[in-house]
């Protein structure tokens, strides 16, 4: 199901602004979620093996979009702000970020050789792991003016 924006309204890919879905919850205003936007500065195709089984998927660089609702995340607001926003960057063609993958992958608990291993589960997995290389971060009371900002950079 696609995420939801303000009213519970479907968000439309205008204000998504070529950003997919990665995770979260269907309402990542209420709960929080994570968009990714593959940029294509570097492409290559990762070989991997886990669990006996070699996957070959294609990977690029990316642009990751963060959201949190702090009190219900934690019960608590962050800096007085109810959102928390953060625009990161992940390269998976680099080697400091494509060594990690099965690392990652075993973090989360994927072992299942007879499942594809796709891009997306790669870049959940690292985000997870890993994090990414930080470019900005915003808290707000406006989660819409906040995701805007982020989407703008």
């Amino acid at each position: 199901m696609p995420p939801h924006g303000r009213n519970g309204d479907v968000l439309t890919m205008d204000e998504m602004k070529n950003y997919e879905f990665l995770t979260g919850d269907v309402n990542p205003r209420k709960y929080g979620g994570i968009w990714y936007k593959r940029l294509n500065n570097s492409q290559r195709d990762i070989d991997i093996t886990m669990g006996g089984k070699r996957f070959v998927v294609p990977v690029s660089d990316y642009k990751l979009i963060e959201t949190i609702n702090f009190p219900e995340a934690t019960g608590e607001k962050i800096n007085g702000k109810e959102y928390y926003g953060q625009v990161v960057y992940i390269d998976l063609t680099a080697e400091a970020w494509s060594k990690n993958i099965v690392s990652a992958l075993d973090c989360i608990g994927w072992n299942d050789a007879n499942e594809p291993l796709t891009e997306t589960m790669i870049l959940d997995a690292i985000m997870c792991y890993m994090g990414g290389d930080r470019e900005m971060e915003r808290t707000s009371n406006n989660y819409n003016e906040m995701l805007k900002e982020l989407k703008g950079y």
